[in-house]
């Protein structure tokens, strides 16, 4: 069962089929930013995966922090962190993203990848590059806060300093991430969910060689921390991004030994190397 929305109908079916159920909490369904303030609801939730999640044979999430939680909360033994790493790719050369914008080769690219929700930061990440000096913060992406995103950069003047560009095929996006010069991952930390999140951008990033800025809540911190790939903020300071975008990007040696680390770190965080737990998993059940 992928996520506790599912976790009704697998537990009757298990049950039917006479069959062994692994519920996969990739969410951490309960504590998601949407039902933050919706007590009626998450009760609801909280209610039924209490009762569910008795009878899965074995748990699996994404995270220490939600593998930790849900120990507490439900009495549980052996949760399977399984994090959700992207699939490994080599850095390539490419300049895809100046290509696309007509920007100059020597303008400095500060990218963010993925989606264009409330609780991603962009607003703030908008509003910091009217510091970023000579860099250029492209977003590549889309979601429901697009139209709002755009009409920020309008109100604000900053069509000079913020680019958009559409969502990319996946198999194309690793060229558009090697062609920056550094990721951002500013996630903020409405719900649980996301303060104990691990985005896969992050490991994008470093498959990339960029160096990251990235929210300092538990998961991002310890990885950022452990392999010294960049930096961890609070994704709500906008003078914090501000000044931490400037100084890797005047740094130049600094921000060379963080790509170095971020390469060095993407050999090891990736699905590969990651998805022999799964199958060992599945193979204790029968």
């Amino acid at each position: 069962a992928h996520d506790l929305d599912a976790l009704w109908p697998a537990v009757r079916a298990a049950r039917r089929l006479r069959r062994p159920l692994v519920y996969d909490s990739h969410e951490f369904w309960i504590e998601q930013s949407s039902l933050v303030n919706r007590p009626l609801v998450r009760s609801f939730w909280s209610l039924l995966e209490r009762h569910l999640i008795k009878r899965v044979d074995r748990v699996i999430t994404v995270s220490q922090s939600i593998a930790e939680s849900l120990t507490t909360r439900y009495g549980l033994g052996g949760v399977v962190i399984l994090r959700n790493f992207p699939l490994f790719r080599e850095k390539v050369q490419s300049d895809l993203i100046r290509e696309t914008l007509d920007l100059p080769a020597n303008r400095p690219i500060v990218l963010y990848q993925g989606g264009f929700l409330t609780e991603n930061g962009l607003r703030e990440q908008i509003e910091a590059a009217a510091g970023f000096g000579d860099a250029a913060l492209v977003l590549i992406g889309d979601g429901p806060s697009e139209k709002a995103l755009k009409e920020q950069v309008r109100a604000g003047g900053l069509q000079d300093r913020v680019y958009f560009i559409d969502r990319v095929p996946f198999h194309q996006l690793h060229d558009y991430t090697c062609s920056a010069d550094l990721g951002l991952c500013l996630i903020k930390g409405a719900g649980k969910s996301f303060y104990y999140s691990l985005p896969n951008k992050l490991f994008e990033y470093m498959m990339a060689g960029l160096p990251v800025v990235a929210s300092n809540f538990p998961e991002m911190q310890r990885v950022v921390s452990k392999t010294d790939t960049g930096v961890t903020i609070d994704p709500t300071d906008i003078d914090a991004i501000r000044q931490q975008v400037t100084q890797l990007l005047s740094d130049e040696k600094r921000r060379a030994a963080c790509s170095q680390a971020c390469l060095d770190a993407a050999q090891h965080y990736h699905w590969e190397r990651e998805a022999g737990q799964l199958t060992d998993l599945y193979s204790t059940l029968g």
